[in-house]
């Protein structure tokens, strides 16, 4: 599984959106969009990504919460590619269907599952890749540019720890990956630059 943050490069701020395609483009493989952002930029990247022959672009988007910032783009993706909008609530114009904590959904060419997650907003979540022990954090606290190497905040180790499972990297709604040395979540953590 191939998982961009079209964001990455962003000159605007933006959250992170990841698209996720599955292995070798595989044709079993769901193109996922993992949050919409307010960067228009992503659909050019989009567009110039390969990902998959006689397969659409984007699948489905699955929303981590519903702020503006994180939907502002969802109509233009919903006209451009048509995708199934998933989301706790609907909370937003264009939703498609409404998921649940300890839903599955495949994604690129894997199964995740959602985790609710009530923070920013009470339709966040996190999603969980147990194959690549991957975690998509949306809101849920786990990276405070303040604190750049002191991963001890309790915020931090609270939010993760509930999840109860393994995870070797986090991708943030905000900021780089987060690589998690250890299954111990109060052992070291880096950030990837």
């Amino acid at each position: 599984m191939d998982i961009i943050n079209l964001t990455k490069f962003s000159s605007t701020t933006s959250i992170n959106v990841f698209l996720i395609v599955g292995k070798w483009n595989s044709i079993n493989g769901v193109n996922t969009l993992i949050d919409s952002g307010s960067d228009s930029t992503i659909i050019h990247r989009i567009i110039n990504t390969h990902t998959g022959v006689e397969r659409q672009r984007i699948k489905q988007v699955i929303l981590t919460h519903l702020n503006p910032q994180n939907t502002c783009l969802l109509p233009l993706i919903k006209r451009k590619f048509n995708p199934i909008i998933y989301a706790l609530s609907k909370n937003t114009k264009g939703i498609d269907q409404i998921i649940k904590d300890g839903d599955r959904l495949k994604i690129g060419d894997t199964e995740a599952k959602i985790i609710y997650k009530p923070n920013e907003t009470h339709d966040s979540m996190c999603i969980y890749l147990k194959e690549e022990q991957a975690l998509f954090s949306g809101t849920t606290p786990v990276f405070s540019p303040k604190y750049q190497e002191d991963y001890q905040l309790p915020h931090f180790h609270n939010s993760i720890q509930s999840i109860k499972n393994p995870i070797k990297i986090i991708y943030p709604g905000k900021g780089p990956p987060i690589i998690v040395n250890h299954f111990h979540y109060k052992n070291k953590i880096k950030v990837i630059r």
